[in-house]
């Protein structure tokens, strides 16, 4: 348990998980809300614009990739004083669960989303296919998604064999198949390495009239 009071300015670099769980919660309780998802998921909400970030993370990359071990968004929260909503995730699993998915139907049935005049859904990998897939929540949103699954189903990309492990995985229903949830996207930009074949064979089960696909080598 952390003694003192963090707000988004505080660095967490140096705290244990459990230490950085609680200055999380603190943040986010403090400027919106906080909600386990279950065993595996959490949410963080920061209220600050009509703009709202909705990123797809893992604990260990937040913990790992920023300077300040803080979620991705936090950074568009300081600078740009956007909205944030922050889906976390222990390990990468691909946010299939019902828990997330419940979360989710009653953000809809709230009219959440309705609140703000624009919804950028942002992940990586596992987060990017998150990110289209939950998409379908917020009709009318913007959606980038770098390296993402199309899903994990082994009846349509038996050919991808990095995830073997997440193969008994319910890819089939809510929330399922990420290109057909990216129908109701304003625009949607998938990014993507054209050297790394079977992220280039993903991207290809994107095309759709308002995707665009990024090649970005490296």
């Amino acid at each position: 348990m952390i003694d003192t009071a963090v707000t988004l300015d505080t660095s967490f670099e140096d705290y244990s998980k459990s230490e950085w769980m609680d200055a999380v919660k603190q943040v986010a309780q403090n400027g919106g809300f906080y909600e386990a998802l279950g065993s595996r998921h959490h949410a963080m909400f920061l209220e600050k614009s009509s703009t709202l970030l909705v990123s797809f993370e893992t604990i260990n990359g937040m913990r790992a990739l920023s300077s300040m071990a803080h979620p991705l968004g936090w950074e568009m929260v300081r600078s740009e004083g956007w909205s944030h909503l922050c889906l976390a995730s222990e390990g990468d699993t691909w946010f299939r669960d019902a828990p997330v998915y419940v979360f989710f139907d009653r953000l809809i049935d709230d009219g959440f989303f309705d609140s703000f005049d624009r919804v950028v859904f942002y992940g990586a990998g596992p987060g990017g296919y998150a990110a289209a897939a939950f998409s379908v929540a917020a009709p009318g949103a913007k959606v980038v998604a770098i390296q993402p699954q199309a899903t994990l189903d082994p009846s349509v990309t038996e050919w991808d064999d990095r995830f073997v492990e997440m193969r008994r995985t319910d890819f089939t229903s809510r929330f399922g198949y990420a290109p057909d949830m990216l129908d109701a996207a304003e625009a949607a930009f998938v990014i993507y390495d054209p050297t790394v074949p079977l992220d280039a064979m993903h991207a290809s089960l994107f095309t759709r009239p308002n995707v665009t696909k990024l090649r970005m080598r490296r």
